[in-house]
């Protein structure tokens, strides 16, 4: 009997409705407006994956984004990481980076304006206030060399990578600013994906048909 009476009351708590947690939401958090509708080419953007027909292994990697203050006026401007072919079409424009200003919930490009030079085949982003003045600065690992972007704090950028001692010409596919040493500023981690060579590159086949 005993046992049976702990059974019924197992029953009884598996089959009841989880209790609701202090302050979940319990509205759809699909209902409300969205901000923009990617539909309505609202954003001015088509990630280039750099595939070229070579198969080279880094075209399956995607492209970092990010929404932050650029231009210090309060609300969210977009940063768009773009990929590149291994070797570019002379005739065809590279692809590159994209800083997408909003202006009164319009989106604007207004990368090359603002400094963005990026023309490499970019993968990861971090953004974070390196040099403490208060606003926010870019740093986009690539296929090459890296790109270190300080911002003026007017949402212009000037590319220091160089005279910052950032010297990485790897395959990199990850950052993150973080205080790693915890002396009261940000240190800089970057994650490599893998050594490429183009030169050396040998596709891998199967059953006669190139594969990544």
């Amino acid at each position: 009997m005993k046992y049976y009476f702990l059974f019924t009351i197992l029953i009884f708590i598996g089959c009841s409705r989880a209790p609701e947690l202090p302050g979940a939401a319990t509205s759809n958090p699909l209902a409300g407006p969205f901000l923009f509708n990617v539909e309505d080419d609202s954003i001015p953007f088509i990630h280039d994956a750099g595939a070229r027909g070579q198969r080279h292994i880094c075209e399956i990697v995607g492209s970092g984004a990010g929404f932050f203050d650029a231009d210090g006026d309060g609300d969210l401007d977009l940063f768009m990481v773009n990929g590149a072919p291994k070797s570019p079409d002379p005739d065809t424009p590279p692809p590159r980076d994209v800083l997408l200003i909003q202006e009164n919930g319009v989106f604007l490009d207004k990368g090359e304006a603002c400094g963005i030079q990026g023309y490499e085949h970019g993968l990861g982003l971090a953004i974070g206030d390196i040099d403490s003045d208060g606003d926010q600065d870019i740093f986009v690992a690539n296929d090459g060399p890296d790109r270190l972007y300080i911002n003026s704090g007017t949402g212009t950028f000037s590319e220091e990578s160089a005279i910052r001692g950032i010297d990485i010409k790897s395959l990199s596919s990850a950052a993150i600013f973080v205080d790693i040493d915890l002396d009261g500023d940000l240190d800089l981690f970057v994650g490599s994906y893998l050594a490429f060579d183009e030169k050396t590159f040998v596709p891998c086949e199967q059953e006669g048909h190139e594969i990544y």
